[in-house]
């Protein structure tokens, strides 16, 4: 059990970083032509999923009490313009 504890907690090393980029690449969406690179266009695509899975590893980093912490909370403070778009005051506000 501890040894598939162990491979469980290295594997979220690469996953952080991944997601990381991943979110990163999603800030960038707009600025960026897919015909350039593709990867921001995709990255925009599954934003909400690429958040909950920053969200988890937010969580798992702050009770492993880690500095990979610092990874997914930059990311979802990045995509600040990303919560104001999507959120649902913003699109009342656009109603009046």
């Amino acid at each position: 059990m501890a040894a598939l504890r162990f491979f469980f907690y290295l594997l979220m090393k690469p996953v952080a970083l991944g997601m990381a980029f991943l979110g990163i690449a999603g800030i960038n969406a707009p600025y960026i032509s897919p015909v350039s690179w593709w990867v921001p266009a995709f990255a925009g695509l599954f934003m909400p999923l690429i958040i909950l899975i920053n969200i988890f590893l937010l969580l798992f980093w702050g009770f492993q009490k880690k500095w990979w912490v610092i990874f997914p909370l930059i990311t979802i403070l990045g995509n600040y313009n990303y919560f104001v778009s999507v959120s649902y005051t913003h699109l009342r506000a656009h109603e009046t």
